[in-house]
Formats: structure tokens, sequence, C-alpha cells
């Protein structure tokens, strides 16, 4: 039974492989590297002006290139959210500093700026947290675009820019639709600066809903459609991004494979402490996208830590790769569970700033 099930799993992963759009990548690269940025929150001096967030992002790729081969192709990973606190980025970080928590520095941001969100309010027929992204969001995607397509072109690699909840623009930060959407979207660059493409998350979890299961307002954004779902072609194999709840979603990653997807990008805030069950939960996400029967070839998960007022995070960044690919390969997992394949590298902290980086032989 064993042998008949290996065989079984080993045809369904040939059978993805062939499927429509799984050999439109650009002929490969031999080798290339990933990286999975652990960032710590820093909110109140990180997002205290565009120039501050610029700043530490440069310090963090300078750690990355210390890490890497800079004649290897190098995909640069960020996580989810990373781009929630630009929401105070324009001389409004004081109302992040003074907050308790988090609603409470929303709450006070839509005062300070209430006739602008109350036209936004009017103007798109929304609720009030959604008008504040409406407003914000020209401001919160110049700092966000301007810093990552600077970074990818200053040290030449390919950067998924983890995610920001903004409205959809493109690479100059016009709008790609006048309406009024908000979504949680992850933008992708090459290392010419410029921008490869965009991914929406699918799957909301409640806090990025208009409410909570506990009737809690939330940031009342967007979802997308699995129709919307991208893959994106690199010299080392297509990029395809499930924003983390997403990858935990077996027809987002169905979805992403038919499309040729070969290395899947999970950036990731988890507002959870990392428990035990946690990390065995968390197996369902990349490291199962790379198992039988979906065929994915390599993952990298970044994950957000750290504080942002009254939220923690955590969780171990982490790279792997299928099983068909490394049978034999090394053994290891989150901190607290038996070792298995699957994994490349993992964060040793839950909580810390760490950069996890590999070098991929085609």
């Amino acid at each position: 039974m064993r042998r008949l099930s290996v065989l079984i799993c080993s045809l369904m992963l040939l059978f993805v492989l062939l499927l429509p759009g799984a050999s439109k990548s650009k002929a490969a690269s031999q080798s290339f590297q990933v990286v999975a940025v652990q960032h710590k929150w820093n909110p109140e001096v990180d997002y205290a002006s565009p120039d501050a967030f610029k700043a530490k992002i440069d310090s963090i790729m300078q750690d990355v290139m210390g890490k890497v081969d800079p004649n290897i192709p190098t995909l640069v990973t960020f996580p989810e959210h990373i781009g929630l606190p630009m929401l105070f980025i324009d001389n409004d970080i004081d109302i992040l500093r003074s907050a308790t928590t988090f609603a409470e520095a929303i709450q006070n941001l839509i005062k300070r700026h209430f006739a602008a969100v109350s036209a936004f309010r009017l103007y798109y027929g929304v609720d009030w947290v959604r008008a504040l992204f409406l407003e914000r969001s020209g401001v919160m995607a110049k700092a966000y675009l301007n810093t990552f397509k600077e970074m990818a072109a200053k040290y030449g690699v390919y950067l998924v820019a983890g995610s920001i909840p903004m409205r959809a623009v493109n690479e100059d930060g016009t709008l790609v639709k006048d309406d009024n959407t908000v979504y949680n979207l992850s933008y992708f660059f090459g290392p010419d600066g410029h921008l490869i493409g965009y991914q929406k998350k699918v799957n909301l979890v409640p806090t990025e809903q208009y409410k909570d299961e506990n009737g809690n307002y939330g940031l009342d954004l967007n979802a997308g459609t699995l129709e919307e779902l991208k893959v994106f072609s690199t010299p080392f194999g297509n990029v395809a991004i499930a924003i983390c709840y997403d990858a935990f979603h077996y027809k987002v990653i169905w979805e992403l494979v038919k499309k040729g997807g070969e290395i899947l990008v999970m950036p990731s805030a988890n507002p959870k402490l990392w428990t035990k069950e946690q990390q065995s939960d968390w197996l369902n996400s990349a490291w199962l996208a790379t198992r039988h029967p979906y065929g994915l070839k390599w993952f990298a998960n970044p994950m957000m830590v750290g504080p942002l007022k009254d939220i923690t995070f955590e969780g171990q960044s982490s790279l792997g790769v299928n099983w068909v690919i490394a049978p034999e390969g090394p053994k290891m997992n989150y901190m607290d569970l038996d070792p298995i394949t699957g994994f490349l590298s993992i964060a040793p902290s839950k909580d810390q700033y760490e950069i996890v980086e590999t070098r991929i032989s085609r």
C-alpha cells in the first residue's frame, strides 16, 4: 500500500506539472537565493516619516546583502501588513504613540482628519474606517512604493514587499480604478525597480473584515477573487503570492498551481501567541502547499513579529522545498514540534528580527 500511495502521489505531481501554464516561466536559472525577512514592529520610530521608513528598510536590506551572493539572482520577501502603520506616516505618528490600543489610534486619526474622511465617506458611501483608508491611500501608496521600488533597484533583487491595506494603484501611484474598494495588497518588484505586479488577499481574517466575530469593528477591507490571482514569471521560476490566510485555503493554492506557480511566497502576520497548537496549524499552509498533490516547488514565509500597540504578533519565518525535489533533505520544524522534512531554514526565534536565507540549485 505504501508503494502504491507513493506512485499515486508521484503521478498526481506529474499531472500538476503538465497543467496549462505550468511551463510558461522563462528559462530557469541554475540557482537562486531566497530570503525571508522576519520584521519586528517598532512603528513609533520606523513609521515616523517616509524617510524614517525608507532608512529602516535600507538597513534591513544591508543585512540581507551581507548574507547572500550578489552575483546570484535573489528573491527577498517581507511580511504581511508591513504597510499598515503607514496610516500615520504623514505627520500623524504622535497619534499612534499616545494611543493605548491600535483601535483607539485609528479612531483618533479619523477625528484629526474628520473633514476629509467625512467627504470620502459621503462620496463613496462607506463607513468610517473604509473612508479613512480611502483618504489615506495616496500617502500610504507613495511611501510604500517609493521605498520598495528604490530598494529593489539599489540592491538588484526581486522583492515581494510584504503587504499593505490600501486602494489598488499602478506603479506611478495612480488608481487602478476609482471606486470604494480597499484591499490587502502585496506588490512585487524586479531588480530594475519596476513593478512586476501585485496580488490581492482573497480570504480575510475577522480583524480585516467590517466586524470581527465579537462585533468589534475591523479594517473593513475588500476581498479579492480566485480569478484575480496571478503568477509572476522570473528567470528562476514562477512566483505565486498567497497572503497569509490564503495559503491555508486549497482553492487558492490550486488556482496558483494551475496558473503555473512554482515558488510560493506567503507574507504573514500572526496576531496570536506562537503556541504548539499554532505551530501545528501553520503546517497547513506553505509547508502543506509543497506536499502532494499540489506540486509547488519551494516556499518562503516571512513573518511579522512584535507588538503593534495592544496586538502582539509571533511566528517563525521559514523557507521550504517540495518533498519530491528533496525527499531526503534536512529535518527541522518549528520550535516545539518534532523535526520533519520539507523545511530548508527556520528562524530560531518567534519574536525577534531575523534574516532567513537559503540558496537553491534547480
